[in-house]
């Protein structure tokens, strides 16, 4: 289906059961809705599950030099408003993790919960963005991206890229489903090669306080620190001083992306029934 904002389509779904509680799903830098497919059907009747594919991103409209929490929150908040209409219960993925706290913090009224799934909230400061793993990794993925498309790559040029990719913990592709795998492929296709680079040079991660207040109860989850986070040890510390109520959760031997890491998914669908149940 399709929403319009600022001139730009939007691609969204609806899965689940529509007597459950309402929940919103946003996915991650670079990423695509379709990521939380596996998630949707292991929550069954549990949830009435909307989501989005963010500007620049999936099936959504692209908009170079608006790739930024300010634009894409705005966006969100428009959905939840003319769309979705009644509060949800909030769960993001990194980039969509940030916004969901962002948005948790300043409309209040249209949040049940939220969970925020190994947020970055902190790299608003880029010097902390430059010591993690991801400094490395995104330039040559928004190269490798750029290159592939302006190419007409094959898709099977995509799944090498996905499946094959060297992490600390193996082959991605080894702890990774092939539902997930394909998500990924459609993501590295479709996205806005754009979408890297306020991230990359800084200002994505812009325009929030992310020490404010969340009045709503509050999951975050945090990835494995030996397995590249984006949420580290010290920003639970100060999250938690910032938010006393905030369950905030180490999922050990997981990384970034804890709900598409094989090893980690039952825990991530067992924190969203736990948000679920105190947004109901």
């Amino acid at each position: 289906m399709r929403f319009s904002h600022q001139s730009i389509d939007f691609e969204w779904t609806r899965d689940g059961s529509p007597s459950a509680t309402t929940v919103l799903m946003l996915h991650g830098l670079s990423g695509i809705s379709t990521g939380y497919d596996e998630v949707v059907d292991d929550l069954a009747d549990d949830a009435d599950v909307f989501r989005i594919d963010l500007r620049g991103h999936g099936r959504s409209g692209h908009a170079a030099g608006t790739y930024s929490v300010p634009y894409y929150t705005g966006d969100v908040v428009a959905f939840m408003e003319e769309v979705i209409a009644e509060p949800v219960v909030l769960v993001g993925h990194s980039l969509g993790g940030v916004i969901a706290h962002h948005i948790s913090a300043t409309r209040p009224d249209l949040v049940r919960a939220v969970l925020c799934e190994d947020p970055p909230l902190y790299f608003c400061d880029q010097s902390l963005f430059e010591q993690s793993v991801m400094a490395g990794i995104f330039p040559v993925l928004e190269q490798t991206m750029r290159a592939a498309q302006a190419e007409g790559r094959p898709r099977e040029f995509y799944e090498s890229m996905v499946a094959d990719a060297q992490m600390p913990w193996g082959r991605a592709g080894d702890h990774m489903s092939p539902r997930f795998l394909q998500s990924r492929v459609d993501a590295m296709m479709l996205a806005d090669p754009d979408v890297w680079l306020p991230a990359i040079h800084g200002g994505a991660l812009s325009g929030y306080d992310p020490d404010a207040r969340v009045g709503r109860p509050m999951i975050i989850l945090q990835a494995d620190p030996t397995m590249g986070p984006a949420f580290f040890a010290d920003h639970a510390i100060r999250q938690a001083a910032a938010n006393p109520d905030a369950d905030i959760r180490l999922i050990e031997g997981a990384p970034h992306g804890i709900h598409s890491f094989l090893e980690s998914r039952d825990r991530y669908v067992d924190a969203v029934r736990d948000i679920i149940r105190r947004g109901s």
